[in-house]
């Protein structure tokens, strides 16, 4: 596992349609720094297509300002040892914020604005592309988000892109 530094962070979309893949479920936040767009998430989603079978679901003890877990999603070997925790107490130099207060705590407090959370305006999911994690709150959008990556997988093998797979 590497050190996290490169963690895209997501906004839920507003009425995703039936069976989305990722991009219908979340919009990738803009992170301002070109390692997030030159090719570093098709890479990270390709590596999830492949494994997807080995994909694991793991609960986290912590839980947001509404009493819902934060999930993992990974592969088994790195999800047992992610820092998750040491992660969110900012032990972590990160390429770009987290803004993982909003989903956490309700609120931020960053530039000393207070605005209430919003799934459809703050991230409420996020993207490790350098270790192949992504984590959010609630069993319901783990599950979705997992989903996706499968209809993303779906629609490769029915394009023939045999690299997907």
């Amino acid at each position: 596992m590497r050190t996290p530094y490169l963690i895209q962070r997501m906004i839920r979309r507003k009425d995703p349609i039936k069976n989305p893949s990722l991009d219908n479920l979340y919009g990738m936040d803009y992170m301002g720094a070109s390692e997030f767009e030159w090719g570093a998430l098709p890479k990270s989603l390709k590596r999830f297509t492949k494994n997807f079978d080995n994909l694991v679901i793991h609960k986290t003890s912590i839980k947001n300002f509404k009493d819902e877990p934060l999930f993992i999603i990974g592969l088994y070997e790195i999800v047992k040892e992610y820092p998750i925790q040491d992660l969110i107490d900012g032990k972590f130099r990160l390429h770009e914020r987290l803004n993982f207060n909003y989903a956490w705590k309700g609120e931020d407090g960053y530039e000393n604005r207070k605005r209430p959370f919003n799934q459809h305006q703050h991230p409420s999911a996020w993207w490790d592309i350098d270790n192949d994690i992504m984590f959010t709150f609630k069993k319901l959008h783990t599950n979705k988000l997992l989903a996706a990556v499968g209809e993303v997988l779906k629609n490769k093998k029915l394009e023939g892109e045999k690299e997907w797979y």
